[in-house]
């Protein structure tokens, strides 16, 4: 069996072995029949560089085939050559060590729901082969969906992510110590790439704040993230969370804004 062609170049950031200090992976999927291959091929590759069990690559892969299909599937009926379908994954600590698995996409026509599911198939937004979220659901530890934005490219395009996480053995990093003026100028270069401007930094001794347009602060320390989510809850994160935290507050920043085009990268 020849492998998939792989989509043009640079269309791919990331180094696996950066996913266990706070990097992440991210791939431009192909917009034809090879995108689930395409998809199997580079989390198995990137999973494999990072040691991680055979049973656990074999279920992060078997949810990935899923979500890439239908990414493509949903492109296909938005109907528009400017459609674009990425592969994302980065891991977490908290509340406990997990590989996250994410499929982007431009069409924001549904959001599929996990506290609503169907059962039937063919009402089930990513279930078009009969199976879609139902077995990402059996073998992840978790999925959900939300509104984002394209990390590859030269425009940022608004869509949808549908992610999945997988629980990560021991030993698995945890924690870290950095200046928090190095961690919040981070935070903020991750959100300026993916089109988040007007990010302010505050620095003090020991401590720096994030300000974002949305209407969020974020306070740095040494170990973590905090700040009040939009809805008021207070929010916790580990430092070495800089990639699930930049996803969630690209996600709350689009609730806010809800753009309706593509704009150039900064």
């Amino acid at each position: 069996m020849t492998n998939p062609p792989a989509p043009t170049p640079r269309q791919a950031v990331g180094d696996p072995r950066h996913l266990r200090y706070g990097g992440a992976c991210a791939w431009r999927l192909p917009d034809d029949e090879t995108c689930a291959a395409y998809a199997r091929s580079r989390l198995c590759a990137a999973m494999a560089a990072l040691g991680l069990p055979a049973d656990l690559i074999d279920d992060a892969t078997l949810a990935v085939s899923e979500l890439a299909t239908n990414t493509l599937l949903h492109a296909t009926r938005r109907g528009t050559s400017a459609a674009q379908t990425e592969l994302w994954t980065w891991a977490r600590v908290h509340p406990g060590p997990q590989l996250v698995v994410t499929a982007f996409d431009t069409d924001r026509t549904g959001l599929p729901l996990p506290a609503a599911p169907s059962p039937r198939a063919d009402a089930v937004p990513l279930a078009e082969h009969g199976r879609g979220l139902g077995i990402v659901a059996a073998v992840a530890a978790g999925w959900g969906a939300h509104p984002s934005r394209s990390r590859l490219g030269e425009r940022l395009i608004p869509g949808k992510a549908v992610w999945c996480a997988f629980p990560l053995p021991d030993p698995w990093p945890r924690d870290c110590l950095l200046a928090p003026a190095h961690a919040a100028g981070r935070l903020r270069t991750l959100l300026t790439y993916r089109g988040v401007n007007r990010v302010l930094i505050n620095n003090a001794p020991g401590v720096s704040l994030v300000s974002l347009p949305c209407g969020l602060n974020i306070r740095v320390e040494p170990t973590a993230f905090t700040f009040n989510d939009t809805d008021g809850r207070p929010v916790r994160r580990p430092l070495l969370d800089l990639q699930d935290l930049a996803e969630h507050l690209v996600r709350r920043t689009e609730e806010t804004t809800r753009p309706t085009g593509s704009w150039t990268r900064p």
